[in-house]
């Protein structure tokens, strides 16, 4: 699901990673079909039907698929990464406008379905919404674009657990100057370093301040709602993660990994 510009500049990205380069006698089959079978997977296919539509293998459809996969992940830094100084600077100029100076993201989790329970410690999978699911937290500015994720947790867990143990968290003070913080939703603490909406228990009496407050909350909200869009965009382009059928989850973890780094070459390129 994107242009035919957007798939040649994918491809450019990727073209001359030397995995692409044979080590025996016979060659690869181009960079263009093993990301189109890249592609084929992650938009709603499985790899049989993913194998049967360019006539190859099922082992070699996945062989594709983790090719593109790490390739991907070999240029993570230049496409998905935390802001550096001067993009924390701009980040927090943007949102000063709209009542927020120092906000440099919005930070929210996101499940995962699963096709079917996982062999190991299937349970812990089964969320709150009554499915087996994936767990995954993640960071985007406000065009949506992600600068930090946390992968790697069962659909059971909940998201202050994840933001606690996460490497943003424990390592807050690299990450954050003292006027920097996220915006985040009603589940997560209000600390010096996330910022959410009033709670209820939190609203007054005084009718002035409530209204403050309420019409606080509503901004506050106008703008968090971009971390739910990114989340939209993502399976929406990659309809797999709706239902995701897992064979091994490393290689499906290393595969999120490269689907969100494709989410944001295309989100920069307008696509």
């Amino acid at each position: 699901r994107m242009t035919r510009e957007s798939f040649w500049h994918l491809h450019s990205l990727i073209q001359d990673d030397p995995l692409f380069l044979s080590r025996g006698n016979r060659a690869q089959r181009p960079v263009k079909y093993q990301l189109t079978a890249f592609l084929i997977r992650f938009g709603g296919e499985t790899l049989v039907k993913t194998a049967d539509t360019l006539s190859i293998a099922e082992g070699t459809a996945y062989n594709y698929v983790r090719h593109v996969s790490k390739s991907f992940r070999n240029i993570r830094g230049d496409h998905l990464s935390w802001p550096g100084l001067a993009r924390c600077e701009f980040l927090s100029n943007e949102m000063a406008p709209y009542g927020f100076p120092g906000c440099i993201g919005i930070v929210d989790g996101s499940l995962i379905r699963l096709a079917d329970m996982p062999r190991a410690n299937g349970m812990a999978y089964f969320c709150r919404k009554k499915f087996y699911a994936l767990a995954i937290q993640a960071v985007c500015d406000h065009h949506g674009i992600f600068t930090l994720y946390e992968m790697g947790w069962p659909g059971s867990v909940h998201d202050v657990t994840i933001f606690r143990q996460s490497h943003i968290w424990k390592e807050k003070e690299k990450h954050f100057r003292d006027y920097e913080y996220l915006l985040a939703d009603k589940g997560y603490p209000l600390t010096k370093f996330t910022v959410r909406p009033f709670a209820e228990y939190d609203l007054t009496n005084d009718a002035a301040e409530a209204e403050r407050r309420t019409s606080w909350n509503f901004q506050l909200s106008h703008l968090r709602i971009a971390i739910e869009h990114a989340f939209g965009r993502l399976k929406g382009r990659f309809c797999a993660l709706r239902m995701l059928a897992v064979y091994d989850l490393d290689t499906t973890y290393k595969c999120m990994e490269a689907l969100f780094i494709v989410h944001n070459i295309l989100t920069q390129l307008g696509d």
